[in-house]
């Protein structure tokens, strides 16, 4: 009896002790892949230029911290959390493009972690959270310039921290020892959090929602539910997310921004005018997105909506923090492709989230036949297209190390796919020929949004609230009138244009400001002196 004790346990043991050493060998593996990706990818990315949209924030942080009135003197359209944002990061790091990309790696880097934490609740091994944590990075070391830096990878923090809250709220609502006061103090830092993303971007409030809706849904399907706790955590959110709303708006009015506010307000829903892709046009672009990356949401969505179908309908209580992890992802999902415009940069955290779902879903690192084949192929495919996998760009890595981000290594790192896009090398050259004029502040027009970067190269105010002048006339054509007026108004004496954009967004050379007589050309960019000779702005189209 003994001996055939014996040599049952034997292979139990040989066997746990075999699998014991095989993930501890894959997590090895994982965190040399983690270190060898950011050693290589790093310097690459620090040194990759900054997009037009981080220039219009430096602005307005810049008006700002010089005592302007944000919104009258610095015409923004969208709430102001990232403005608020620029103000705190710039006054700590000052104005380098280098240091703002290592405060975005941070960011990107912290919600990350949170992810992996939440990862570890669900309870995913640390080889699979490690797997998880290359790829993530992988993917947004992928991305080009226009993702980074961007105000909807920024909001991914405070959504993902709100997430652990709400994680840790649905098990203390099904448990009698959490006392009330304790679940009423975690949804006010939950509503805080939901609040503080929603001051970067309003559409937060649709993923906040799919969470408290599903971790709501998940609670009254037990029958022990306890509709106090719930009405207490309702309660509670609400508070947390009125208080910053009412700090914000106060803080909006103490400022004097708050009637300007209002205005900026009322010209969004021209904006979303220009997109005309419908529901089919905007699937097949979320797909076509970061190829191959954007082939996760094929898999990650049937995931998502199978978790939360289970956890709620099938009373699978196990799945609730999948569950909660699955709303997060579709409703930031829906969010960034059907009601935002569907620039690239709206679609990378729900990216990222769409990883994590299909970690959650026990697909990565492959454990089934199918998923490995799934797995090894796309991975095969994300390493070849990666740019990492470009020689010829890898082989700046020692000068990215050594060297300072200049205009030639910008135009060689850059990876916009953008129709139109900045000439680094051709801007400092308009630079330079700008700093002999002698300019002073609101003297100078750069009317392209490629341009835009001069008046933080120059340290110059710009001559009207409307910065680029170019976008504001062409998203917002009912506007024009007020654009014109205050360019006629302003003291411009140089006016820099960007030509690309007469083929992109057909204009005759005859309209302003091309009427204007060009003093200085370089590449793409003409320096036009301004005779005060309006002409028609263009806006028509």
């Amino acid at each position: 009896m003994i001996l055939d004790a014996s040599i049952a346990v034997e292979p139990a043991r040989g066997h746990s002790s075999s699998r014991r050493l095989r993930e501890h060998t894959s997590l090895l593996l994982a965190c040399a892949s983690l270190l060898v990706l950011l050693v290589t990818g790093l310097p690459l990315f620090l040194r990759m230029p900054l997009y037009q949209d981080v220039t219009f924030y430096d602005l307005a942080a810049r008006n700002m911290l010089r005592g302007g009135v944000h919104y009258r003197d610095f015409f923004d359209p969208n709430f102001p959390g990232m403005a608020w944002l620029h103000v705190a990061v710039r006054s700590m790091v000052g104005w380098t493009s280098e240091a703002f990309r290592l405060v975005d790696i941070l960011v990107v880097a912290v919600s990350v972690w949170l992810l992996m934490v939440y990862l570890k609740r669900i309870g995913l091994g640390a080889a699979e959270r490690a797997w998880t944590a290359v790829l993530l990075f992988a993917f947004y070391l992928a991305t080009s310039e226009v993702v980074h830096c961007q105000r909807d990878v920024w909001m991914l923090l405070p959504g993902v921290g709100a997430l652990l809250l709400r994680g840790r709220q649905l098990m203390s609502m099904q448990s009698e020892r959490t006392s009330l006061r304790q679940i009423a103090l975690r949804a006010m830092g939950e509503g805080i959090l939901w609040a503080v993303a929603f001051f970067v971007k309003p559409f937060i409030a649709l993923a906040a929602l799919g969470c408290w809706m599903v971790s709501t849904a998940l609670v009254l399907r037990r029958a022990n539910s306890n509709s106090r706790r719930l009405v207490i955590d309702a309660a509670g959110l609400l508070a947390g997310g009125f208080l910053v709303i009412g700090v914000g708006c106060a803080s909006l009015w103490w400022s004097g921004s708050w009637p300007f506010f209002l205005e900026a307000m009322s010209w969004g829903t021209e904006y979303y005018q220009r997109s005309s892709a419908g529901v089919i046009g905007r699937t097949a672009s979320l797909v076509q997105q970061f190829l191959p990356w954007g082939w996760v949401h094929v898999v990650a969505v049937p995931i998502a909506l199978s978790t939360m179908w289970r956890a709620i309908a099938k009373r699978e209580f196990q799945q609730g923090p999948e569950a909660l992890l699955s709303s997060l992802y579709v409703g930031w999902l829906l969010q960034a492709n059907y009601v935002q415009y569907g620039f690239p940069y709206h679609l990378a955290p729900a990216t990222l989230l769409a990883v994590a779902v299909v970690a959650a879903g026990r697909w990565l690192p492959g454990p089934t036949p199918l998923g490995s084949i799934v797995l090894v192929g796309f991975v095969a495919l994300a390493a070849a297209r990666h740019p990492l996998a470009d020689f010829g760009r890898t082989a700046l890595w020692t000068r990215c190390v050594r060297e300072g981000a200049s205009p030639e290594i910008r135009n060689r790192l850059a990876l916009s796919a953008e129709p139109v896009k900045p000439d680094w090398e051709a801007l400092d050259q308009v630079a330079d020929f700008l700093k002999k004029q002698g300019l002073r502040d609101r003297e100078l027009t750069c009317y392209s949004f490629t341009t835009t970067g001069l008046y933080v190269q120059l340290e110059l105010a710009p001559s009207t609230r409307f910065n680029p002048v170019d976008e504001w006339v062409y998203f917002f054509p009912s506007h024009k009138e007020a654009v014109r007026e205050a360019l006629a108004a302003s003291p411009q004496r140089y006016i820099v244009t960007d030509v690309s954009y007469v083929a992109a967004r057909p204009q005759s050379p005859g309209e302003f400001p091309y009427s204007e007589p060009v003093v200085f050309r370089a590449g793409q960019y003409l320096v036009h002196r301004s005779t005060g000779m309006l002409g028609g702005v263009r806006g028509d189209q």
